[in-house]
């Protein structure tokens, strides 16, 4: 142990590895260093994504409400029958849609399902996703996202699928990626 340098007259041990006191000195508290409870509001950065939140937002509500109604045709007009009667209800099918110019196909999908198990599934998740993404983005992002997403998934199962197809599937997992950027 050496004596500190900066003060000779010191006799107190000063270790030559750290250059410093082996007890340290404590540490005066200024009054700019303590976080007074007016400042505290002011430093407040946080969103709070719940304020304001509907637990039934109108434009997700009528999009389940019009895949239910949707749903229920289907059941009532046999669409469900066989693959024939779905795509004869508006199912996507590739033939239909590249070589007879049915690009109305590319929509229809979105709203038409195969059985109950289908139709729930993607309610739920529709209301899940569609309550978040309406309450974030509001209700006209939140339809463009649908469409949008929904669209992509019918192009997307018309280059990779050979058989017909329905649900919203596409457009739940276009929401799904929506929410995922927005709350990275």
């Amino acid at each position: 142990m050496e004596k500190d340098p900066a003060n000779p007259e010191n006799t107190e041990a000063f270790s030559s590895a750290g250059g410093q006191h082996d007890e340290e000195e404590p540490l005066l508290i200024t009054d700019d260093m303590l976080v007074h409870e007016e400042n505290e509001e002011k430093k407040e950065t946080r969103i709070d994504f719940e304020k304001g939140i509907s637990y039934l937002p109108r434009l997700t509500f009528i999009l389940i409400l019009l895949n239910i109604l949707v749903f229920g045709w289907e059941l009532h007009s046999g669409a469900l029958k066989d693959e024939k009667s779905i795509v004869a209800a508006g199912a996507l099918e590739k033939h239909k849609v590249i070589e007879e110019k049915q690009v109305w196909r590319l929509v229809t999908p979105m709203f038409l399902h195969a059985n109950v198990n289908h139709i729930i599934g993607n309610c739920t998740s529709l209301y899940v996703l569609g309550f978040a993404c309406e309450h974030a983005l509001g209700a006209g992002q939140l339809l463009t996202a649908y469409f949008i997403s929904g669209i992509t998934g019918s192009l997307v199962s018309l280059a990779l699928g050979s058989k017909p197809s329905v649900g919203a599937s596409g457009a739940i997992f276009g929401l799904m990626g929506v929410m995922f950027v927005f709350f990275r």
